[in-house]
């Protein structure tokens, strides 16, 4: 799928889903059918973010379905990102959000 331009997306490559009973992060490159992104954006739900880190941060748990490049390493606190060169690198993150 491709970056999104409404609601409050300007082509951020990931988008959290803020409803207070469906809190989760998802990757739109990797956008899957499971995600229903426009009815979290139709919803007003969407919260853009330029990383991952930045999003978990926040709090918002990875989506299962499209998440696959921040997916869980372990203790629940360490997540692989993808960088837009394709680089892999692990960005270790505080359950307080530090």
């Amino acid at each position: 799928m491709s970056r999104k331009y409404k609601g409050s997306l300007n082509g951020e490559r990931y988008v959290a889903n803020a409803s207070p009973y469906k809190r989760e992060v998802h990757d739109l490159d990797n956008e899957n059918r499971n995600c229903m992104i426009d009815e979290i954006i139709r919803s007003r739900h969407d919260k853009p973010y330029r990383t991952l880190a930045e999003a978990r941060r926040d709090d918002f748990p990875h989506c299962p379905f499209c998440c696959s490049a921040g997916r869980q390493l372990g203790g629940g606190n360490r997540f692989v990102e993808q960088s837009a060169g394709g680089d892999h690198f692990a960005t270790e993150l505080s359950l307080l959000g530090l």
